[in-house]
């Protein structure tokens, strides 16, 4: 594999502090679990895309980018499954996971099946000196349509699809 760094789930945030904060590429396995960080001009080599095909440079924001990176411990669980029509809490206790300015956790909802005209419910949201966004819309990571800025108090209602 041609100059990718082999970057895996950690203490430290290395996917964006080494590869993605210095204008590289990041690609990374579908589990969330590793990746590989490739130059910048040609990208990730196609032996590396076949074990991680989410790469951080088939997305235009720039804050959508670091999804693509290996789950950080102290973001807890990246992958939140959901069944339709049950609850489903998310939560990061400040009180258990210290975060720096700077730092970025991504959550990926996975509900496993849903209809047209299905909707996606969120409220109760308490963040403190922390931004949130939620990315919708579209079937994949690089067609995700919609990004909406989260804010405290107020209630959601999302489109499934």
């Amino acid at each position: 594999m041609q100059d990718a760094l082999r970057i895996v789930t950690g203490e430290d945030d290395s996917c964006s502090t080494v590869c993605l904060n210095r204008g590289k590429v990041f690609c990374g396995r579908t589990d969330f679990q590793a990746g590989y960080c490739c130059s910048a001009v040609n990208g990730c080599d196609a032996k590396v895309m076949e074990e991680a095909p989410l790469c951080s440079n088939s997305v235009d924001d720039p804050m959508l980018k670091y999804f693509v990176c290996p789950k950080v411990s102290s973001c807890g669980q990246k992958v939140i499954k959901a069944k339709a029509g049950e609850h489903t809490d998310i939560s990061i206790n400040p009180f258990e996971t210290f975060m720096a300015s700077g730092d970025k956790c991504s959550y990926m909802l996975q509900v496993e099946s849903y209809e047209e005209g299905d909707m996606i419910e969120l409220s109760a949201i308490d963040s403190v000196r922390t931004d949130l966004y939620l990315y919708h819309g579209g079937y994949s990571l690089a067609s995700a349509a919609k990004k909406t800025k989260l804010q405290n108090g107020k209630q959601y209602k999302i489109d499934g699809s």
